[in-house]
């Protein structure tokens, strides 16, 4: 039976009983705990107009046109009655130390948007980033500034987006982060307007300039879902499915996405790309991670509401989808530009990690007033699960 019917069903409940009640326009409390305010054709509890007419459901709100309503869920936040997409196993991490890194003799000169060179002679290298820059006060789309060379096989779920030219995949753009075989979460804005068949990916990669390094795995992409809703910086999140899964192996493997709605404010968290060192400065070929600590959403909005295209870049404010997270120590960490799209990351009692963000914006790097903007994951969760096909 058509999803059509039990939309139709469900709006001629909502006006029986609505009267004067209007409903909100974000996820609303529902009345039971184990209850999430969801769209009600991603609801297993009301898959046909004879489950919307015996059952009832509590309407909570819209998002557009999309009737939102309270469905049961299981205790990890995933939807009960239903086979979840995403891995059984994931958020692990295989760290060794690195086996070669020569440190003499002059790197090796290439063209960032051509074909990768083989291993270098030299030591590390800094990609000259053709980036513009932005000034403070200024947003920007953001690499890791105050950060160090990430440990070989640590981040097995980092993401680099390129794209294909005739001398091969290059001119990297923007990182992601894989969290099933198929499909990868990043910024929105980094795939605007990017088409499917001109982007491919590296994945598990460490440095760019040694081919062998680590068994990455190299994809091209067969579909991008940019979030519905996404404007200015809104809503700044896309889901990519790549042209075929990934072999799951100790150096590529998916990390865990957290429950919906959870929060980690001022827990330890870590951030990985391979953006610039230094706002105005050259990217990384080497993957740099950076230590951070989740800051509070409402000083950080505060700040952010000071620089003068706020109101344009978040219209109605943060709303609760914004993750700020500044350094922990007071010395200049932060995201950068070329780092959009790639994970901030929380290590869990087990030693598995979730992905508590995607690098989104901020205004310059490393700047102690504006902690960086990502978007924040567990606000996301029922649309993130229902674009994994």
């Amino acid at each position: 039976m058509s999803l059509w019917w039990i939309y139709l069903a469900l709006l001629a409940f909502t006006a029986s009983i609505s009267g004067a009640l209007t409903f909100p326009q974000h996820d609303a409390r529902c009345p039971q705990s184990d209850q999430q305010c969801i769209s009600i054709l991603s609801c297993p509890q009301f898959q046909t107009r004879a489950d919307v007419l015996r059952f009832r459901p509590r309407p909570c709100g819209f998002i557009g046109t999309t009737a939102l309503v309270c469905c049961s869920v299981a205790p990890t936040g995933g939807l009960t009655g239903t086979r979840s997409p995403l891995p059984t196993s994931c958020g692990r991490t295989r760290v060794q130390e690195f086996f070669f890194r020569p440190s003499t003799g002059p790197p090796p000169s290439f063209e960032l948007s051509g074909q990768l060179p083989g291993p270098p002679t030299g030591g590390r290298r800094r990609r000259q980033a053709r980036l513009g820059g932005g000034g403070e006060g200024e947003f920007v789309a953001v690499q890791a500034v105050g950060g160090v060379d990430a440990q070989l096989g640590k981040w097995p779920w980092m993401v680099l987006f390129g794209r294909w030219t005739d001398d091969g995949l290059g001119n990297w753009f923007c990182g992601g982060t894989l969290i099933t075989d198929r499909h990868v979460l990043t910024a929105a804005h980094c795939l605007r307007p990017e088409e499917a068949g001109n982007v491919g990916t590296h994945i598990g990669d460490n440095d760019l300039n040694i081919p062998f390094e680590v068994e990455h795995q190299v994809r091209n992409v067969s579909r991008i879902v940019r979030h519905p809703q996404y404007l200015g910086s809104q809503n700044d999140l896309a889901v990519v499915r790549l042209a075929t899964p990934v072999k799951l192996t100790e150096h590529v493997s998916p990390i865990c996405l957290p429950p919906a709605g959870a929060e980690h404010i001022g827990q330890d968290v870590e951030m990985a790309g391979w953006g610039l060192l230094e706002f105005g400065g050259s990217a990384s070929d080497i993957l740099q991670e950076v230590a951070l600590r989740v800051a509070d959403p409402a000083v950080c909005e505060t700040a952010y509401r000071r620089v003068p295209q706020f109101e344009s870049r978040f219209p109605g404010g943060f709303q609760g989808t914004k993750v700020c997270a500044e350094s922990r120590d007071g010395e200049p960490r932060d995201a950068c530009r070329g780092d959009s799209g790639g994970p901030l990351m929380v290590r869990l009692a087990d030693d598995t990690y979730q992905l508590v963000g995607v690098v989104s914006t901020g205004v310059g790097c490393g700047n102690p007033e504006f902690p960086g903007l990502y978007t924040k994951v567990s606000s996301y969760i029922e649309w993130i699960v229902s674009q994994l096909t």
